[in-house]
């Protein structure tokens, strides 16, 4: 009777072998960045709360015609453009929160030691992104705070 084995096997490795700390450290990834992702919704909804509480009915005024543009509302077309590109960072960071948590996942229903690297490839491109999209707002919203300071005690 002949055996079959697997291409991998025949490189040392076997499917179904990941270390211990292996499926220990794909399941935190897991949990890490979900975890990261849920603040960023949280996050992402407060903006969106924010703009909509606060821009909203002047730019629908503006598109619609029923406003005319003067110095209060002229920066708005460059502030929704902003907020797009806000909205396309979480966006992306959203799918690669998913993808992280697909290929995590895989390799450890799979045991496929391959599998673990791209995982962790794709696990630390994700916290970086949220990571880097996370400092921006940080950075808008210190800057913001900033610039109202010198205007009241210049």
């Amino acid at each position: 009777m002949t055996s079959i084995k697997s291409p991998v096997a025949n490189r040392g490795f076997r499917l179904g072998m990941l270390t211990e700390g292996q499926n220990a450290l794909l399941a935190a990834m897991i949990g890490a960045v979900a975890t990261v992702w849920a603040i960023g919704v949280a996050i992402y909804q407060f903006i969106y709360t924010y703009f909509w509480q606060r821009h909203l009915d002047t730019a629908e005024r503006l598109a619609d015609g029923r406003q005319s543009r003067n110095d209060r509302n002229s920066g708005m077309t460059c502030g929704l453009a902003r907020n797009f590109f806000v909205y396309l960072l979480y966006a992306i960071a959203g799918g690669l929160a998913i993808f992280s948590i697909y290929l995590s996942g895989s390799a450890l229903a799979s045991g496929d030691p391959e599998a673990v690297l791209p995982a962790y490839r794709v696990f630390a491109f994700a916290i970086l992104w949220h990571f880097g999209i996370f400092t921006i707002e940080l950075s808008t919203s210190m800057r913001q705070v900033y610039r109202l300071a010198k205007r009241i005690d210049p």
